[in-house]
């Protein structure tokens, strides 16, 4: 089980890393700086190329208030097949769910096992990006960034190099490009491409959509390690 949701926390950590600024605000207004809008829905189509091969994932996004869901699928590599994924990210907590499963875990916006936690530390570099450029993404004027960033995940070190297509109204990223070179317990490079559509700004955006279906039933992550943790002290 726990195989199953650490793959794609990882995963979506890898592929949308390294999009908000540090500051002093709480944990979830870092991660969503980048989007200067109150409320917004949009579609995500992220390629991804590694030595696995090309990978593609396409998912729906919905923001309000600095809380986000996005829904999708995500390749289990433990089974090689595809499943369905919602991630809804709050004030306090992130959740993965895998609604065919009726399952999910938390992840507390404050703990140190929350794959998120990496790019609120990382997303300083973004402030020091040079524009290189400007070039127009689905006819929308855009001004071009570059920048590069050094961050941990777990064991695992990440040089990202990371290109923008900034809208210049407003500043938010239609298309993103990153590469990635992972050390440590993985090894490898990663590139990933990330494109927006379907922009709809000051959208009409229901709470309910932050918050897991009655149904799906939660583990919390913090107690799993914790649990784990105390297995393998008695253990030896």
């Amino acid at each position: 089980m726990k195989k199953i949701y650490l793959i794609p926390v990882l995963f979506m950590f890898a592929t949308s890393m390294i999009l908000a600024q540090e500051t002093n605000k709480s944990a979830n207004e870092d991660m969503f700086s980048y989007i200067p809008y109150k409320s917004a829905t949009w579609n995500e189509k992220i390629t991804i190329e590694s030595d696995a091969g090309v990978n593609t994932i396409q998912r729906s996004v919905w923001f309000k208030d600095k809380k986000m869901r996005t829904e999708g699928t995500y390749l289990d590599k433990g089974t090689g097949k595809e499943g369905d994924q919602i991630i809804i990210v709050t004030a306090k907590y992130m959740y993965v769910i895998f609604p065919e499963k009726k399952q999910g875990i938390q992840y507390s916006m404050d703990s140190a096992n929350n794959p998120e936690k990496e790019k609120q530390s990382a997303n300083k570099a973004r402030e020091s990006a040079k524009k290189t450029g400007s070039e127009k993404i689905n006819g929308v004027d855009c001004d071009i960034y570059k920048y590069s960033t050094n961050t941990k995940n777990g064991k695992n070190k990440i040089y990202a190099e990371i290109t923008e297509w900034r809208d210049k109204t407003g500043g938010f990223p239609l298309k993103t490009e990153k590469w990635m070179k992972i050390t440590g317990e993985q090894t490898g490079t990663m590139k990933a491409i990330t494109e927006i559509s379907d922009l709809k700004i000051n959208a009409s955006v229901p709470d309910s959509k932050f918050v897991p279906d009655s149904d799906v039933q939660i583990g919390d992550m913090d107690e799993m390690m914790k649990a784990n943790t105390n297995q393998q002290g008695q253990g030896k």
